[in-house]
């Protein structure tokens, strides 16, 4: 009798464990994940975005050493104890910064090699950064710069010595700049910061700007390899969803996270061998390309805002226990009043992780980012994701092969540039190895570009 009764209770348990636990699917609610999901995320190391406040963290940190020679960072940049102070001054310059002036045109063009010579910190941004935006992502959405600057693509923050050169100073130049119009907003800061110090390690870079390349259309920062050669560790590239072999029972048991309720669900091989699984809101699509593609039809209405919406795009991935590679927003796009997609790229080893152009042109499945979500009014509509995750391989590789050797596959006979160039990157792209590996990608001005192993 004790021992049915002990059975009894231990069903009873396990029933409203197992009501619990779906109740908190985080597809369904947000204001939390359940055990399993912390359990998975414990072994997860990569930072992930946060909050309405990390609209405002650039893709990449450029740290000027002064005589145009700059380090990137793309990786870990909330960890970093500049980074904290740089927010701060961002923070104060939003609330009470003092205006200095606004440059444009050639005036601007001689503050750029000033700014860019000096010894500063650059958040740089993908994307032409609105300020009424970033302005509510520091708090300060009632700023006096919402009124003045409209957009951006980076900020300068310029430490001011003391009037015999000696640092801390008493001031910092803050300056918002939007290369494309050539505008510069220059503010100033009562807040002191540290200038940027010590060697250049093997990754440095430089400017366009101040290397003179005319052939560039647009300034870039042009990685360089100080020591001839760059060694780096090649990067393996993982199936979580399939492993080895790509088979329907393993890909829905990786896709059941996407529903309430698993069992419900019906699945199916669709046309042209697309692995599906739907219910009554939810449709899931996994493609031979390996572009996994979720898709839910519920309809809410809470008025959002756009930082609502963006956080409600970045707790969606966070909480994909599959996407474990350090991420930045590449972008976004306003498709209706309350309808916006936001961009993901990944980064590693502080380099970008490059898509393979098969996949911008893919006739089955094509994405342009690693990751593709929309958000409409705090719900996620639609969530695109190339499946992949990256790890550090073992075994290290060497990059011999510069940017003026890059260079010459684009050149004319004589030397010139075939084409204005409107960008150039080193980074790591995937081969059919699937392994990734560094490579030069130029764009060209007139539309394309051009990849480059870098070996």
């Amino acid at each position: 009798m004790q021992s049915a009764q002990m059975k009894n209770s231990l069903i009873v348990i396990l029933a409203v464990l197992a009501v619990y636990l779906t109740s908190q699917l985080w597809f369904e609610n947000f204001s939390g994940r359940n055990f399993f999901y912390r359990f998975l995320n414990a072994y997860v190391t990569a930072p992930a975005l946060s909050g309405e406040n990390s609209f405002g963290q650039p893709y990449r940190l450029i740290i000027g050493l002064g005589g145009n020679s700059f380090i990137v960072r793309y990786n870990n940049l909330s960890a970093q104890p500049v980074k904290r102070d740089c927010d701060e001054i961002i923070s104060d310059v939003l609330k009470q910064g003092e205006f200095i002036a606004m440059r444009e045109t050639s005036d601007s063009d001689a503050r750029y090699d000033e700014i860019f010579n000096s010894r500063c910190y650059l958040y740089d941004y993908y994307f032409d950064m609105p300020m009424i935006h970033f302005a509510a992502a520091f708090s300060q959405k009632n700023s006096a710069l919402v009124s003045r600057i409209s957009t951006f693509n980076c900020v300068a923050l310029i430490p001011v010595p003391q009037p015999d050169g000696s640092y801390p100073g008493e001031k910092t130049i803050v300056c918002f700049l939007d290369e494309m119009r050539g505008v510069i907003y220059e503010y100033e800061s009562k807040k002191n910061l540290a200038p940027p110090s010590g060697e250049a390690p093997p990754l440095v870079y430089e400017s366009s700007r101040l290397s003179g390349y005319s052939f560039m259309s647009s300034h870039a920062f042009i990685a360089k390899f100080s020591q001839g050669v760059y060694s780096y560790p090649a990067i393996q590239v993982i199936n979580p969803y399939a492993g080895t072999e790509l088979l329907m029972g393993a890909i829905e048991k990786n896709v059941d996270s996407f529903f309430v309720n698993p069992a419900a669900k019906v699945s199916f091989v669709g046309e042209n061998n697309v692995y599906t699984f739907i219910d009554e809101n939810t449709v899931v699509k996994y493609y031979k390309n390996d572009v996994l593609d979720y898709a839910n039809y519920k309809t809410v209405s809470v008025n959002a805002t756009f930082l609502q919406n963006y956080e409600a795009a970045v707790r969606f991935i966070r909480n994909d226990p599959l996407v474990t590679n350090e991420y930045y927003l590449a972008g976004y796009e306003s498709e209706e009043e309350k309808k916006i997609t936001f961009y993901f790229d990944y980064a590693i080893n502080d380099l970008p992780l490059l898509l393979p152009d098969g996949y911008r042109s893919s006739a089955e499945a094509p994405i342009g980012h690693a990751i593709e979500i929309t958000v409409d009014e705090e719900n996620v509509a639609r969530y695109r994701k190339l499946v992949y995750t990256y790890l550090q391989d073992s075994y290290a590789k060497t990059a011999a092969s510069d940017f003026n050797a890059a260079l010459r596959f684009v050149a004319e006979p004589d030397g010139a540039s075939a084409s204005p160039l409107s960008g150039v990157v080193l980074g790591y792209k995937m081969d059919r190895s699937k392994q990734a590996f560094l490579y030069w990608v130029l764009w060209l001005q007139g539309g394309g570009s051009f990849s480059q192993n870098a070996q």
